[in-house]
């Protein structure tokens, strides 16, 4: 038995619509996700369905980010983990994080086993969740190294003069100075928690603060707004070191 992985074609799309329309069909409450075959035609056709193939037979499909199904005779067998971690592996290079909504609810666990942390839904209608795209980096061999540490807060942080709120992310990474770089060791990454809430940025190198304000007014020093997906988020792959540091408001 050979298994593959690859686009989907216009047979595949027959064999996933076939199987989809029979678990309906078998269930009272007309669940599944043949209520979603528009939306699974359309992804076919923008090129976004890969699928999982026993020999030349389509037992499992993943429409980025919206459906992962796996044929009901074919579970268990380890394919929807396939299918999850190629989509991740893709998504690194040009991704910050991968965003998914779990439905059915009960899908939550296997997307946890996969990396992927809930995210709390205000209605609690929904169950979602996020899991962050790390990058890693080779750092120079020469170099100074220095101690570097970048802490993401929410925007309230950048008006209360005593600072006592938690951050949302903190983030320590080995780090070289390479001229007026500072070059890291991993991509340090902070999704937006709120899509009304500006996120705040503290920069401290060798425990000098160099800034403490908006992250969307931090980019000269390398913060960088990632907007592509559901949720807007920051991200550093370097510093860049000011002339004068910049004190805290």
């Amino acid at each position: 038995m050979t298994i593959t992985i690859t686009q989907s074609t216009d047979k595949d799309l027959s064999s996933i619509l076939r199987w989809l329309k029979k678990e309906y069909d078998a269930d009272e409450d007309g669940r599944g996700f043949y209520n979603n075959r528009r939306l699974i035609r359309e992804g076919h056709r923008e090129g976004t369905i890969t699928i999982l193939r026993e020999d030349d037979k389509c037992v499992a499909f993943h429409l980025h980010g919206d459906i992962l199904e796996v044929r009901p005779d074919k579970r268990r067998m380890g394919y929807g983990r396939a299918l999850a971690e190629q989509w991740i592996e893709n998504s690194t290079a040009t991704a910050a994080y991968l965003f998914i909504e779990c439905a059915p609810s009960t899908s939550l666990h296997f997307w946890k086993k996969m990396g992927f942390k809930r995210i709390p839904d205000r209605s609690g209608l929904h169950t979602y969740a996020l899991r962050m795209l790390n990058k890693t980096f080779e750092l120079p061999e020469a170099g100074e190294e220095v101690s570097v540490t970048i802490s993401f807060y929410p925007e309230r942080a950048a008006y209360e003069k005593e600072k006592a709120v938690s951050p949302v992310a903190i983030h320590r990474p080995r780090a070289i100075r390479d001229g007026d770089h500072i070059k890291v060791s991993e991509r340090l990454i902070c999704v937006q928690p709120d899509h009304h809430d500006d996120l705040v940025v503290k920069i401290e190198v060798d425990s000098e603060m160099l800034y403490f304000d908006k992250a969307k007014y931090a980019k000269a020093l390398g913060i960088q707004r990632y907007r592509r997906g559901h949720y807007p988020a920051f991200y550093c792959d370097y510093l860049m070191m000011p002339e004068t540091p910049v004190s805290a408001p």
